[in-house]
């Protein structure tokens, strides 16, 4: 289907639609694919390419911007093997989910799922939410690779933090997770990542959120800064992740948090049976880090294995460092 305006899906409830090929060669606009004021619509089995400049997004999910009882919020859309192909005019985002539209009488847009969803055409990122109040929104075996258009992030979610990433798989961009301010929760498990920079990074305004990451791989080059590097209150919990460097430089864990009258802010972490691998010994550089305040953290039992010449270094315990 070729088109020269975004189609809209638009205020309609239990609303099946594909499969369906939806190409986009219109004038600048918001989306592609638009699914607006709409809830528990199931999208199966579209491909979206976009072929003109200047288009924010291959699939956007707002809200119908009217007043109650006009306005309408989204709520629980399912977007199941939803691909944003690769395009040489990509659009900012493959996939967006917007709030700031105000839809009745508030403003949330929730409950979403991505499922097993392809991102290959993004310039800022392949899946992109906006908003403290894009409630639950889960991420299921979705993937996105950046090597057609030097994509700067897998996930972003740009000012508040609030859903699920399981089973995913982002390769080939700057960060896997960007996380905004306003943290509430996330939870990152089974994320695959190879030739990305970082793993996860959050914003230092971010506030109190629970931070799950655990059985994630992450396959890349470590470089000066940290592969995992957070601003949180915690809590945080990263248990049982696979990190390797295929540098001389290890692959690092940062924790940090807010200071109030010049001393950290309480916290808590459990950083514990991590396996840290780097292609060159490290010496003594401090693998993980945390703040010296949150004195009721685990750290423990995280694994640093070097690779010399080709065979196998001496395993030890990885060194850690509080912050203080």
């Amino acid at each position: 289907m070729r088109l020269d305006k975004p189609l809209i899906i638009d205020d309609v409830d239990l609303y099946d639609y594909g499969p369906a090929e939806v190409r986009y060669d219109g004038p600048p606009a918001p989306a592609a694919l638009v699914v607006r004021g709409s809830g528990h619509c199931v999208i199966t089995d579209v491909d979206v390419t976009v072929r003109s400049p200047g288009v924010g997004a291959g699939v956007l999910v707002t809200n119908a911007a009217q007043p109650s009882p006009v306005g309408r919020i989204s709520t629980a859309n399912t977007f199941h093997n939803v691909r944003v192909l690769s395009s040489d005019t990509p659009p900012k985002y493959a996939f967006s989910v917007d709030y700031r539209p105000y839809g009745g009488l508030n403003s949330n847009n929730e409950f979403h799922q991505f499922i097993e969803c392809s991102a290959r055409a993004f310039t800022e990122a392949a899946y992109h939410v906006y908003g403290t109040q894009a409630h639950q929104i889960k991420f299921i075996g979705c993937s996105a690779d950046g090597i057609d258009n030097n994509g700067k992030r897998g996930i972003w979610f740009e000012h508040g933090v609030y859903g699920d990433i399981l089973d995913c798989n982002i390769n080939r961009v700057g960060v896997c997770v960007e996380l905004g301010g306003a943290q509430t929760r996330i939870k990152i498990d089974g994320l695959n990542s190879e030739h990305c920079e970082r793993l996860v990074l959050s914003r230092s305004d971010g506030n109190s959120s629970v931070t799950t990451i655990t059985n994630c791989r992450w396959d890349g080059k470590a470089g000066d800064k940290p592969i995992v590097d957070l601003w949180t209150q915690g809590p945080v919990d990263m248990r049982n992740n696979v990190f390797t460097s295929y540098t001389a430089k290890p692959p690092r864990v940062v924790v940090n948090c807010y200071q109030r009258a010049g001393k950290r802010m309480l916290g808590i972490a459990n950083i514990e049976g991590n396996v840290f691998q780097v292609f060159g010994d490290p010496g003594d550089t401090p693998i993980v880090e945390a703040p010296v305040t949150w004195t009721s953290s685990r750290i423990d039992g995280n694994m640093l294995i070097p690779w010399l010449s080709g065979s196998a270094g001496v395993e030890r315990f990885a060194k850690t460092r509080r912050i203080p």
